[in-house]
C-alpha cells in the first residue's frame, strides 16, 4: 500500500495542470446527501460552510446549537478540508481554548499522559463516537471534531474536569447516492497522504456500506523524524425494517511514529556560559572538581572548573563516540552559569546560540502502534416520538515506545580523551542520547450502551407548555491500561569496575554523542542523531561491553476501572421556545484497582502485569490474587479494589430576550476515574471531581447566518492527582523522606510510614476566563469563525497530603538534622548522597516556593488567543470556481517563571513574561466538474502554506531569576522553536 500510494499522488500531482484540458463546467458542489432524522445521529450534511447547526453534545440527542447550553466547539468538515487538518494536534490553531501542551516550568503539578490541554487543564478524555478508548482521530474517517468545554457529564461516565474532545465516525446513510472519493496530498518536506472513501449501497433502501482507506507518510524538518501511518474503516447500514437500523463498523490502524516532540521543542544552552569565560579547555582529567585551562592564548590556570562554565562529569560515563565505547568520568562538561561563576555580575547570558538550521532534537523518542475498534448500534423507533438505541463497542491499542530526549547543545571543552591522546573534537559542538527507555503499553476499553428517548409534545394543551425530549442511559463501561518499562542494561563489561546492578544505576547507561563540528554556519538540518532504535531488537554489543533491553522497574503497572452510569436527561422548550432547559444527571458507580510495582531491580514481573482479574473475579469465594518473582506492588490497597459512587451533573437555561438574543446559562459538574492512588505516606487519595460555571450571551445575525457565542466560565478541578517525584515544585517529597530514612537508620522514626507509598499527591486547580466565537456566512461567498479566550489558572493545596504529615513531623525532623547534620541516608541510589543537613535546607527551600505560588496565577498559559479563519468563495467571472481563506493564530504573551527576592521568596507581583507569537496559515484551491470517460467528476486542487511567514516562535525565558535584579538582565532565548517551518503542500480530491 506505502509504494502504491507514493506512485499515485506523483501521478495526481504531476498530472494537475493537464486535467484542465478535459471538458469542464462551472464549479458545482456536490449534490447532497439524503440523510435520516434520528434523535441519535446528526450528518455532515447540515452543517453550513464553518458553522454547525446541530449536535449531541448538549443531551446526549440531537438538538439545534441554539437550543444548548454547553459550550462546545465544533469544527466542520469544510474547515478540515480547506486547512488540510489530518490528525488533532492540527486543530491547536483552530479549537477555542485548546493548547499543546506545556513542557516547562511548574508542568509537574499536572497529570501526564496529554498532549494537549482545554482551558488549561490537561487529561482531556477523547471519544470515539461517545466511546472512551485510545483510538484518536483522524480526518479519513471522521464527520466532524467537538471539543466539550468543562465537565459535561452528558457525555461519557467519569469524565475529566477540564473538558473532552469528541468525533464521529463516517455511517452510511440508506437512500443516499453512491460515491466515491479519492484524496492525494504532497508536502515540502516530502510528505505523501492518500486517501480512498466509498459509499455504496447494496440493495436499494435497506443495505449499503462505507469504506474509508488512508496511508499517511509525514516528514518533518527535523529529522529522523517522521510518521509512516495506514489503516481501514468499514461501516454497514442494514435496515431490516422501516423502523428498525444496525449500524456496524471496524477500524484498524498502524502507526510508526517517531515524531520530534510536542509541537514546540525545549532548547537548553550549555555551552554560551563556558563561552563568556574565554572558552578554556581542559588539560587532562579533573581532580574533584579542580583541572588544568589553558585558554586560547596560552595562559593557563589550574583552579575549580565551576567557576568558568564548566561541570565535571562526576561518576562512570560509558559514552559511544566515533565507534568507540569511552568512559568520561572525570572529564569536563559546559553548563550553565551559577551564582559563583557569573561573569562580571551578569546572571544571564545573551545571544544564546541554537543554529536555526541544527535539528533541535534528533529522534525525541516514539512508537509503533496497532489499534482496532468496532462498533454495533441498533436503533429502534418504537413510535413516531419513542426510540431505542442499543450499543456496544471496543477499542483495543497496544503500543511498542521508544523514549529519550536531546535537548541540550554542548561544547567540548576537554583538550584530551580519557587514555591521554588529543582530543580530535576539542571545541566541536554536540548533542547527546542518554537514559533510554522503552514502553510496552496497552489498553483496551469495552462500552455497552443502553438508551431510551422520548419526545412529549405539550403545546396541544397549552401554547406554552413546549415541547420535551427526554432520555434514559444505562452504560458499563470497563478499561484497562497495562505499562511495563524497559531499559538498557549493561550485561556485559571487560572491566570488573563497571560494576553489573539494576537500570536505575547510571553507570550502567549507555550514552552517544554525535558531534555536529565547529562551526554553527555549516550546520545542516540533516546533521542529526542517527536512528538507534534496533537497540531494543538486537541489543548493542562494542569493545566487549554489551547493553541489552530488560524490563525495568519505575512507571510499570496496571489499571484496570469498571464503571456503571445511568443517566437520566431532559431537554425542554417553554413559551414557545423563548424558555429552554437542559438538565441531565448520571450515577456514577466506579471501581478502580491501581498496581504500581515497587523499585525492586531482581524482579520480573511482566507476565504478572499483564495477568489481571475482574472485580467479579476477586469477590469469588476462596480467590486470592498472586503476586510471583519477588512483586510487591506499592499501591496495593486494604481491598483490592476501590469503589467510589457520585452524582454528575448539568443544569443549563437558555432565556431568548429577543428571537435573536439569548441568555444562556450553564453548571456542570463530574466525578473522574481516578481512585484508588495512595498519597505519599501511605494516605489515600479521594475521586478527582470537576466544576463548571458558564454564564454568557448568544446573537443570531444576518437571518441566523452568523452565530456569535460569549462565555464567562469558571472552571475548578479536585483533588487532581499529580505524581510527586522530580524536582522543581514536587522535590519537596523526596527530600523530607530521604531526612526520614535517616531516622529510621538511626534508629529512630517509624518505618511504616512508607509503606504503600508511591509518591503521589493532589492539587486543586481553577481556570476563569472568556471565550468568544463567531462563525457563519455573513455574505454571499464569505464564510468566517473566530475564537477569541482569556484563561488565567491558580493552583492551591500545593502541599496536598504531604502538608499535613510535614506539619506533624517537622518538629521531630529539625531535631535530628541538628542532631546529626551529616547523617548520611544509605539507602540512597546516589553516587554521592547529602547530608541531612543539606535535605533539610532544600526542603525548607521548596515548601517556601509552594507557599508563595499557593493561590497564584499558574505561569506558561496563554492569558489570551485569538484564532481567527475566512474563506471567500468567488461567484461569478474567470475567478468563479476558486476559493481562498486564511488561519491566522496569535497567541498573546506567557508567565514565563516568577522572580525571586533575596530572602528567597517569589515576586509574584513581578512575573517574567515571554513574547506574543502568531502563526498564519494560508489556502487556496480551485474546482471543476469534469468529463472523463462520459463520467461526472468533481476535481478540487488545493494549495495550503502553513505557518507562511515562517515564524520561529522563540519564546523567551530567563533561566536565572534566583535574586531580585534579574529582570534587568539580558535573558537567554533558546526555548520553544516550531518543529515544523514553513510548509508548502498540494492536495487533489476526485469525487464521482
Amino acid at each position: 500500500m506505502n509504494k502504491l500510494s507514493r506512485v499515485l499522488s506523483h501521478v495526481a500531482i504531476l498530472s494537475t495542470p493537464l486535467v484542465a484540458g478535459f471538458p469542464q463546467d462551472s464549479a458545482v458542489p456536490p449534490e447532497e446527501e439524503i440523510f435520516e432524522l434520528s434523535p441519535f445521529t446528526i450528518n455532515s450534511t447540515e452543517d453550513t460552510g464553518y458553522r454547525a447547526k446541530h449536535s449531541l453534545s448538549g443531551s446526549r440527542l440531537r438538538v439545534s446549537l441554539d437550543d444548548v447550553s454547553v459550550p462546545i466547539d465544533i469544527i466542520t468538515p469544510e474547515i478540515l478540508s480547506d486547512f488540510n487538518i489530518n490528525q488533532q494536534e492540527d486543530l491547536f490553531d483552530i479549537v477555542s481554548n485548546m493548547e499543546s501542551r506545556d513542557d516547562n516550568f511548574l508542568s509537574g503539578v499536572y497529570e501526564s499522559g496529554a498532549s494537549y490541554s482545554i482551558r488549561g487543564f490537561i487529561g482531556v478524555k477523547s471519544l470515539r463516537n461517545f466511546m472512551g478508548g485510545n483510538m484518536t482521530f483522524d480526518s479519513y474517517n471522521s464527520t466532524r471534531f467537538i471539543a466539550s468545554k468543562g465537565p459535561n457529564a452528558i457525555l461519557f461516565g467519569s469524565g475529566p474536569g477540564g473538558g473532552s474532545v469528541s468525533f464521529f465516525t463516517k455511517r452510511y446513510n440508506v437512500g443516499s447516492k453512491d460515491r466515491t472519493n479519492l484524496k492525494f496530498s504532497y508536502d515540502s518536506e516530502g510528505s505523501l497522504r492518500s486517501e480512498i472513501s466509498m459509499n455504496k449501497g447494496l440493495i436499494d433502501n435497506k443495505l449499503g456500506v462505507s469504506l474509508a482507506l488512508f496511508d499517511d507518510q509525514k516528514e518533518f524538518s527535523i529529522k529522523p523524524s517522521g510518521e509512516d501511518r495506514n489503516g481501514y474503516y468499514l461501516s454497514a447500514t442494514y435496515h431490516p425494517f422501516e423502523n428498525t437500523k444496525i449500524t456496524a463498523s471496524w477500524e484498524e490502524r498502524s502507526e510508526h511514529v517517531y515524531r520530534p516532540g510536542d509541537d514546540y521543542t525545549t532548547m537548553i544552552d550549555n555551552h554560551s556560559a563556558w563561552e563568556s569565560f574565554g572558552s578554556p579547555g581542559i588539560s587532562g582529567a579533573l581532580t574533584g572538581n579542580t583541572g588544568n585551562l589553558i585558554y586560547p592564548d596560552g595562559s593557563t590556570a589550574r583552579t575549580d572548573v565551576r567557576n568558568f562554565g564548566l561541570a565535571r562529569q562526576s561518576t562512570t560515563k560509558l559514552t559511544l563516540i566515533d565507534g568507540e565505547i569511552v568512559d568520561l568520568r572525570n572529564t569536563g562538561s559546559t553548563g550553565l552559569p551559577t551564582a559563583a561563576n557569573a561573569p562580571a555580575g551578569q546572571r544571564s547570558i545573551p545571544d544564546a546560540l541554537w543554529p536555526k538550521d541544527v535539528a533541535q532534537t534528533g529522534l525525541n523518542g516514539g512508537a509503533e502502534v496497532r489499534s482496532t475498534a468496532w462498533d454495533l448500534n441498533i436503533e429502534q423507533k418504537v413510535t413516531d416520538n419513542f426510540y431505542l438505541m442499543f450499543v456496544v463497542g471496543k477499542t483495543d491499542t497496544t503500543r511498542d515506545q521508544f523514549q529519550h530526549r536531546i535537548r541540550s547543545l554542548h561544547r567540548d571543552a576537554n583538550l584530551n580523551m580519557p587514555d591521554g591522546s588529543a582530543n580530535p573534537h576539542h571545541g566541536e559542538y554536540y548533542i547527546e542520547l542518554n537514559n533510554i527507555n522503552y514502553f510496552d503499553r496497552a489498553n483496551e476499553a469495552d462500552t455497552v450502551t443502553a438508551t431510551a428517548a422520548y419526545e412529549l409534545d405539550l403545546e396541544e394543551r397549552n401554547k406554552y407548555l413546549g415541547k420535551h425530549n427526554f432520555a434514559v442511559m444505562l452504560q458499563e463501561y470497563t478499561e484497562l491500561n497495562t505499562n511495563i518499562r524497559q531499559s538498557v542494561l549493561l550485561t556485559e563489561t571487560p572491566n570488573a569496575a563497571y560494576e553489573l546492578t539494576d537500570v536505575n544505576d547510571a553507570t550502567g547507561r549507555l550514552n552517544i554523542r554525535h558531534y555536529l563540528g565547529s562551526d554553527p554556519a555549516l550546520f545542516s538540518k540533516d546533521n542529526t542523531m542517527p536512528d538507534y532504535r534496533y537497540i531494543r531488537e538486537e541489543g548493542f554489543e562494542l569493545d566487549g561491553y554489551r547493553w541489552e533491553t530488560q524490563d525495568g522497574v519505575g512507571g510499570s503497572g496496571w489499571r484496570s476501572v469498571e464503571t456503571t452510569s445511568k443517566m437520566f436527561v431532559v431537554q425542554s422548550n417553554f413559551f414557545r421556545s423563548r424558555l429552554i432547559t437542559n438538565l441531565g444527571y448520571r450515577m456514577e458507580d466506579v471501581d478502580q484497582f491501581v498496581v504500581n510495582f515497587a523499585n525492586n531491580p531482581a524482579m520480573q514481573f511482566r507476565q504478572t502485569a499483564l495477568e489481571h482479574y475482574t472485580k467479579a473475579e476477586s469477590e469469588a469465594p476462596g480467590f486470592q490474587p498472586v503476586f510471583t518473582n519477588n512483586v510487591r506492588p506499592t499501591s496495593m490497597p486494604t481491598e483490592p479494589w476501590e469503589s467510589v459512587s457520585g452524582l454528575s451533573k448539568n443544569l443549563g437555561v437558555i432565556f431568548k430576550v429577543t428571537p435573536k438574543i439569548a441568555i444562556l446559562a450553564n453548571k456542570a459538574q463530574n466525578i473522574s476515574g481516578n481512585p484508588g492512588r495512595n498519597g505519599v505516606f501511605g494516605v489515600p487519595l479521594p475521586y478527582e471531581d470537576g466544576k463548571s460555571r458558564d454564564i454568557g450571551l448568544r446573537f443570531n445575525l444576518f437571518e441566523d447566518r452568523m452565530r456569535i457565542e460569549y462565555n464567562r466560565y469558571e472552571t475548578g478541578v479536585n483533588n487532581q492527582a499529580t505524581q510527586a517525584t522530580g524536582g522543581g515544585i514536587r522535590a519537596p517529597y523526596t527530600d523530607a523522606e530521604d531526612i526520614w530514612l535517616m531516622m529510621i537508620q538511626a534508629g529512630s522514626g517509624e518505618r511504616n510510614v512508607f509503606l504503600n507509598s508511591e509518591n503521589w499527591d493532589t492539587r486543586d486547580f481553577v481556570s476563569k476566563g472568556h471565550e468568544l466565537t463567531l462563525s457563519g456566512d455573513p455574505m454571499k461567498g464569505l464564510n468566517v469563525r473566530a475564537a477569541i479566550s482569556y484563561n488565567e489558572q491558580e493552583a492551591s493545596n500545593l502541599g496536598g497530603t504531604f502538608m499535613p504529615w510535614w506539619r506533624e513531623h517537622a518538629a521531630e525532623m529539625e531535631a535530628f538534622v541538628l542532631a546529626n547534620p551529616d547523617a548520611i541516608n544509605l539507602e540512597d541510589t546516589d553516587t554521592t548522597p547529602d547530608p541531612a543537613s543539606v535535605r533539610w535546607q532544600s526542603a525548607q527551600n521548596l515548601l517556601r516556593l509552594q507557599e508563595d505560588l499557593e493561590g497564584a496565577p499558574i505561569i506558561n498559559r496563554p492569558l489570551w488567543t485569538a484564532k481567527i479563519l475566512a474563506k471567500y468563495r468567488f461567484q461569478n467571472g474567470v475567478m468563479k470556481g476558486n476559493e481562498t481563506g486564511m488561519n491566522v493564530a496569535w497567541r498573546g504573551k506567557m508567565k514565563s517563571q516568577y522572580f525571586r527576592l533575596a530572602d528567597g521568596s517569589s515576586d509574584l507581583d513581578d512575573p517574567f513574561y515571554t513574547l506574543a507569537t502568531t502563526k498564519v496559515n494560508a489556502f487556496w484551491n480551485y474546482s471543476r466538474k469534469l468529463n472523463i470517460a462520459d463520467r461526472d467528476v468533481n476535481w478540487k486542487v488545493q494549495l495550503n502554506v502553513n505557518n507562511l511567514f515562517n515564524s520561529r516562535n522563540t519564546i523567551e525565558r530567563n533561566f536565572f531569576n534566583t535574586v531580585n535584579g534579574d529582570k534587568d538582565s539580558e535573558v537567554i532565548s533558546t526555548s520553544l522553536m516550531r518543529s515544523d517551518p514553513r510548509l508548502v503542500s498540494v492536495t487533489n480530491t476526485f469525487s464521482f
